[in-house]
């Protein structure tokens, strides 16, 4: 948001965010004006030191301790290059469509800069332990980088650069299919930006990697609200679901229950567990079934266009539970809806089967911090 935006501006006059977005002005010419900025500020920083240049190729190893629903836990992937490619190779999969908008926007900054500021965030699929176990290994040492934030998560990072385990690290990536988590505007930016370059250094795009099988890895839940309900409300949602009143906590029970389609309602003061009868079910039948055991897809389907008939100019977006409940409480959304997270399987398959997710399908927590690393293209 502009404020979140304003507020790591105010941090630090070498906060990245002036790099990465600083570019938020309308008018065409101060846009221009920004990236020109945003270019600007590089050379100075790095002409001041307070970017560190490396001189020999490294992986760089990035270490997560985070606590999530009183649990401590801890993610370990790494930031490296990735040659580019299209995804009808099937290697490098996406789960959802981009816009033009925020492509134009990064483009440019990355024709302004030639830096590659933000990474994309891959999963990979790993065959053995064989990365997991040298990533483990880099983080026994001492690292470069080690402190914890605001919002008390520690971040770590180690340069990896001996080559033997940098060869590993390589070859145990070599067959691996990729998937997009998060970034997919940037990756395509990559391309186009690869295209149009046509240079050696141009062929490559900054990602964090990560192996599915961490036990760090969440996705959590991005749960909807409705802006204006129709008349009828619940009547309009009885004639495909068996709706139940409950206490707010019999809601979370029900809605956490995995592999058991159930949303949590919040309408008119009251919590509600809608369960689809089985011509909701059948109203799905002729969709992939990847697609129909996916919670948001059937929220979308079942609940949005079928019963309520409402596009997405009525649908609030909120990845906090409690929020949410405040916003209907406080009269700014009229109802709300609880969805289970995805699960990784149901991800990978979707990406795997070339099928595409509702928007906001997916929340991978915490997302890697900016500003760690960055790719200059050139110098």
């Amino acid at each position: 948001s502009e404020e979140e935006r304003q507020s790591l501006l105010a941090k630090s006059q070498y906060n990245f965010a002036r790099l990465s977005l600083g570019n938020q002005g309308s008018e065409k010419n101060t846009a221009e004006r920004n990236y020109e900025k945003a270019a600007a500020l590089i050379g100075e920083w790095l002409e001041a030191g307070i970017f560190e240049r490396e001189e020999k190729p490294a992986f760089y190893v990035y270490r997560e301790d985070y606590e999530l629903e009183g649990q401590k836990i801890s993610r370990t992937g790494f930031f490296c290059l990735l040659r580019l490619e299209k995804f009808e190779n099937g290697n490098v999969l996406p789960h959802e469509k981009t816009l033009p908008k925020p492509k134009a926007d990064r483009l440019n900054l990355l024709e302004a800069t030639k830096c590659d500021l933000e990474p994309i965030w891959l999963l990979f699929e790993e065959r053995g332990w064989e990365a997991s176990k040298v990533l483990e290994s880099a983080a026994q040492e001492s690292p470069e980088i080690d402190f914890v934030d605001e919002g008390k998560r520690r971040h770590r990072l180690w340069a990896l650069k001996e080559e033997s385990a940098v060869k590993q690290l390589q070859e145990s990536m070599r067959c691996s299919r990729m998937f997009i988590a998060d970034g997919h505007h940037r990756y395509e930016t990559a391309m186009n930006f690869s295209e149009k370059e046509k240079t050696p250094e141009s062929k490559y795009k900054m990602v964090y990697a990560l192996s599915t099988k961490s036990p760090g890895l969440k996705i959590l839940p991005t749960h909807r609200g409705i802006i204006k309900a129709c008349p009828n409300f619940i009547e309009r949602l009885s004639e495909l679901f068996r709706i139940e009143e409950v206490s707010e906590q019999e809601m979370l029970k029900a809605v956490g229950i995995a592999g058991k389609t159930a949303f949590g309602l919040l309408f008119q003061g009251k919590f509600r567990i809608l369960r689809p009868k089985p011509e909701a079910a059948a109203l799905l039948q002729e969709k992939p079934a990847v697609l129909r055991e996916l919670p948001t897809f059937a929220l979308d389907s079942l609940v949005f266009q079928k019963a309520l008939g409402t596009g997405l100019d009525n649908i609030a977006f909120e990845k906090s539970r409690e929020r949410l409940v405040q916003r209907v409480k406080a009269g700014e959304l009229e109802a709300a809806f609880f969805v289970q997270p995805t699960s990784i399987s149901q991800f990978e398959q979707v990406s795997i089967q070339g099928q595409v997710m509702p928007q906001k399908s997916t929340f991978f927590y915490p997302k890697p911090l900016s500003g760690l690393v960055f790719y200059k293209l050139y110098g």
